[in-house]
């Protein structure tokens, strides 16, 4: 299994560390904003989950499955 974060520009690199050292079996790719566009992400990836409406916009202009995830008590 593999999962792929795309960071925000503002967020540290090492910020998802603990998803590595907890799911040790899930290849967790992070991808970096300067990797490339946010499309061609979306484009690679079969299913979408985000807290942004308007990555969840563009995912489904491109046709991806999308589930929106509202974070509470951040």
């Amino acid at each position: 299994m593999e999962t792929t974060i795309r960071i925000h520009p503002t967020e540290a690199l090492n910020k998802f560390d603990y998803l590595r050292q907890s799911y040790r079996d899930i290849k967790i790719i992070i991808e970096k904003p300067e990797d490339g566009p946010l499309s061609e992400s979306i484009k690679r990836i079969g299913v979408v989950i985000d807290i942004k409406k308007i990555l969840t916009l563009i995912a489904r202009l491109l046709n991806k499955l999308v589930a929106s995830h509202i974070l509470i008590n951040r």
